[in-house]
């Protein structure tokens, strides 16, 4: 039957039922696991073992470009965060490991495209990934700063009100949540019209590199 979105077409449900109904759910997930175990072996056997494939030097730089603005910003947005007094701190993971971690999940979806070198479209899979691993309370904003949309030719900045309108949480936690973002590098404390503390987002540093972000609007 066909799938758009989750639903299933009128005409399309009916046919299958008319003909038997098809495979039941957990029929169809069981044949697509062996249809994946299957591919799995194949590329084990064609290529020698998980350290034989032959990868091609190098990748073309919006690639490489957006995977290390994705590594940065997993290092940063990850980092666990600890209060002293008044004062929020990060401690961040080292660069290495979180791009080794990276390249090789690119490399991975590059494989099962029967491709030996890493592409943008490798890249982006990672960058509808990366937001959902960081922290919930930190998710939304996270994910404004990879997109570029609202901010290509302009800081982003955000206010107490921003972040309630993005997490719906209460003004002092809003306030907070700036503090915290400050504190994991993702952006900049100043005080703004009539007083209001702002975070001025560091979008040269983190902001998806291309004209549109993989998980926002096209």
């Amino acid at each position: 039957m066909t799938m758009q979105g989750g639903e299933v077409d009128e005409e399309a449900a009916v046919a299958a039922l008319m003909q038997g109904g098809g495979l039941e759910y957990g029929e169809k997930v069981a044949a697509a696991q062996e249809a994946t175990r299957a591919y799995l072996r194949d590329l084990w056997e064609y290529h020698g073992g998980a350290q034989r494939v032959a990868w091609e030097e190098g990748m073309d730089e919006e690639a490489a470009r957006a995977l290390y603005r994705l590594t940065q910003l997993v290092r940063h947005a990850r980092a666990p965060l600890r209060k002293e007094g008044d004062a929020w701190h990060a401690s961040r993971g080292g660069f290495n490991r979180a791009h080794e971690m990276l390249r090789d999940l690119a490399r991975g979806h590059a494989l099962l495209y029967g491709r030996e070198r890493v592409t943008m479209e490798d890249v982006e899979l990672l960058g509808l990934v990366v937001p959902t691993t960081v922290p919930l309370d930190r998710r939304p904003l996270v994910e404004a700063l990879l997109d570029p949309a609202p901010a290509r030719d302009h800081p982003l900045v955000f206010y107490a009100e921003d972040v309630k309108d993005l997490t719906g949480v209460s003004t002092p936690t809003a306030i907070t949540r700036l503090e915290q973002l400050a504190a994991l590098g993702l952006g900049v404390l100043a005080t703004g019209p009539r007083g209001r503390k702002e975070l001025i987002l560091k979008t040269k540093e983190f902001m998806w590199p291309l004209e549109s972000f993989p998980g926002g609007e096209q």
